[in-house]
């Protein structure tokens, strides 16, 4: 069975969220992810994961046609009163539909309240029927979640068929410099999937852009072979952060305008059809 393509809202970043709904619908796309991620989805705070919004999302989801499987709810879980503020992002993921909720993980000097509120939480999504999965980022430090083979071994410790892995393909190659090649860390993780993130990036004077999946740096093929001979079906987000780029260190900043909409939609259809193509899908 050919995997559930989705795409990220955070490609229209700028850009209300009906218009972004119509315009990912308009490109053939049946699922979409929601990026409601503080500091990186505009105007998101506590609460934007009321009932009311709830029911507002549902319906323009409803009226664009679009359905969702995952969404893009990351905190601290090694944070203070983050089991509160994620048990919320898990009813309100519940409420529209997706079943997965994207979270960070922590720092490895929070690891021990992680590990407890975790547990909770892990509790709390199996009663609800949700997976909690855990996104390896793309920069910083000390991320006790940075790879596939660290997602890998949390998730072992964690012990939960609730906590999963959401692994970013891009991430892990930016959060090392360049140090871990995705094609092969991927292979620890798989066991552990309940999600993908795909982007890719080139390099450009002073830092890195955003390009078209299949354009920039990610050897794709090597990553789809994995996939194939492993049988790997689990949900691909397709996410192009446009209104950001890295620098030489990887970091990301914030660009000061979006891109216009054609210019997104072409990107998005050329990374769709690469990716259909190399999954033979």
């Amino acid at each position: 069975m050919a995997p559930i393509i989705s795409v990220n809202t955070m490609a229209y970043q700028g850009y209300a969220l009906d218009v972004a709904l119509n315009e990912i619908s308009a490109l053939g796309v049946t699922h979409v992810e929601l990026s409601y991620t503080k500091g990186y989805a505009e105007g998101v705070s506590e609460d934007s994961f009321s009932e009311k919004n709830a029911r507002a999302v549902k319906w323009m989801l409803a009226d664009a046609g679009l359905a969702t499987i995952a969404l893009g709810g990351h905190l601290d879980l090694g944070a203070e009163g983050a089991v509160d503020a994620f048990k919320r992002r898990i009813g309100f993921a519940k409420e529209i539909g997706a079943g997965i909720v994207h979270t960070n993980a922590t720092q490895i000097p929070l690891q021990d309240r992680f590990y407890r509120n975790i547990g909770v939480l892990a509790g709390f999504a199996a009663a609800c029927d949700m997976l909690i999965a855990l996104e390896n980022p793309g920069d910083g430090k000390d991320a006790l979640v940075h790879s596939g083979q660290s997602g890998a071994a949390v998730v072992e410790t964690i012990g939960s068929p609730s906590v999963r892995l959401n692994y970013d393909v891009a991430n892990a190659y930016s959060y090392s410099a360049g140090r871990v090649l995705p094609e092969s860390d991927i292979r620890h993780a798989l066991p552990y999937l309940s999600h993908l993130h795909f982007k890719d990036m080139m390099k450009i004077e002073g830092g890195w852009m955003f390009s078209e999946i299949g354009k920039g740096v990610i050897d794709y093929p090597k990553l789809f072979a994995v996939l194939s001979v492993k049988s790997v079906e689990v949900p691909i987000g397709i996410e192009l952060p446009k209104n950001y780029q890295r620098n030489e260190n990887f970091k990301m900043q914030k660009i000061s305008a979006p891109p216009d909409l054609g210019r997104i939609n072409r990107m998005i259809k050329g990374s769709l059809d690469f990716i259909k193509k190399g999954l033979n899908v």
